[in-house]
């Protein structure tokens, strides 16, 4: 990984850089590494004109494929067939309408669990008919990188996920395809215009790659340049697709709620509030509580506010906490996994939460009162309504 433009740590400053990968439910960006001052130089998480190069050969990575998940139906000249049931030499049809030959299939199985990076190999589910009546017929299932074509342009499916209609899919263990033509084309998988495979230095990630170098030698991968249109991750254009995916989620039925469902995990049993007034509510902790963890529901806002950049998962934010009426420091080591770092306003302090967070506190012999001041609560989605559920069935 290499740094550019940080000009904050000449002499007499104490700045360092801290690069925090944002967590794996969303794929990263440029603006998703977050470039953290160990003393504060700007209110904002990133530093203007700072950039990050990735270099994966000098790591000795071989990056993710965009694929298809096994089952995916892909239309051909003449019916929807597997993506696993496709064979070299089959016709695929383009969204132009053109049917064109595949001249490789990759596939790969991948245990996301286990994986390194998983946030670059979970799949992503675009539930049916998110872009619209029909697009896609069915959910459709894809690698975060995978690009979707919409507007004229390429966006990787990671970049559209909003916590509703498109989704990151939990499973253990995937099956990744991807259908190589001539050159780069859309495809139409599940009725969705999606990108064949571009071989841009990632072949070797498929399983059967060996068998594509022994019929065709080592080919030099390609790059955007030789893709069928721009690839977009991230400004005014994403934007604007993300804002008419949330509004089509909206007229699906689906809702977003400030209701935080608040409450303490201690020891494994849930603990409720006894008393809640305005922003503050009381915890009756039990004697001897070794495991406390604060428990909201989460959001993050990059997904929910579509010009907006923080990709943090966000539960509630935090201003004050007190145990038997002391106040514990913001600043403390009492605030565990979970919590992300200070952030202060005005001179307030505060720590968000990502929606279930662990407060290291002393063990009590007799019960205590835990008090939480909560300055702000994230939003998220209501569970699935009935119409888009009866519409993806």
């Amino acid at each position: 990984m290499q740094v550019l433009g940080y000009t904050g740590a000449g002499a007499g400053h104490s700045s360092a850089i801290l690069l925090v990968v944002t967590p794996d439910q969303v794929f990263p960006s440029q603006s998703n590494y977050y470039f953290l001052a160990s003393d504060p130089i700007s209110d904002k998480p990133y530093f203007d004109g700072v950039t990050f190069v990735e270099d994966a050969v000098a790591a000795g990575y071989t990056p993710a494929a965009p694929c298809f998940a096994a089952g995916t139906l892909v239309r051909t000249a003449g019916e929807q067939v597997a993506v696993d049931e496709l064979n070299v030499g089959d016709m695929v049809q383009t969204a132009s309408g053109a049917c064109r030959a595949v001249t490789w299939i990759g596939h790969s199985r991948v245990h996301v669990r286990n994986h390194p990076r998983a946030w670059e190999v979970r799949p992503i589910r675009i539930r049916a008919h998110a872009f619209g009546d029909g697009l896609p017929v069915r959910d459709l299932i894809v690698s975060p990188g995978h690009a979707i074509y919409v507007d004229g342009v390429l966006i990787p499916a990671g970049c559209l996920v909003n916590g509703a209609t498109i989704v990151p899919h939990d499973v253990d263990v995937v099956d990744y395809y991807h259908v190589e033509l001539e050159s780069h084309d859309v495809l139409l998988a599940e009725g969705l215009p999606c990108e064949s495979y571009l071989d841009d230095g990632n072949r070797m990630s498929f399983d059967n790659a060996g068998e594509h170098a022994a019929l065709h030698g080592r080919l030099d991968p390609q790059s955007w340049e030789n893709a069928c249109a721009p690839c977009v991750m991230a400004g005014p254009q994403l934007a604007d697709v993300k804002q008419r995916l949330l509004d089509r989620a909206l007229a699906l039925g689906f809702r977003m709620t400030e209701a935080s469902d608040l409450h303490l995990v201690v020891d494994g049993e849930v603990v409720r509030a006894t008393v809640e007034a305005g922003q503050r509510a009381w915890f009756a902790i039990p004697a001897g509580a070794a495991d406390v963890r604060i428990v909201s529901n989460a959001g993050v806002l990059a997904q929910l506010v579509p010009t907006l950049e923080d990709g943090r998962r966000l539960g509630i934010c935090v201003a004050n906490v007190c145990l038997n009426g002391e106040a514990v420091p913001m600043a403390s080591d009492a605030f565990g996994d979970g919590f992300y770092g200070v952030e202060t306003q005005g001179g307030l302090p505060w720590r968000w939460t990502d929606g279930s967070a662990r407060l290291w506190l002393p063990q009590q012999e007799a019960p205590a009162m835990l008090e939480l001041t909560v300055v702000m609560r994230m939003r998220s989605w209501e569970p699935a309504p009935a119409l888009a559920l009866a519409m993806a069935a």
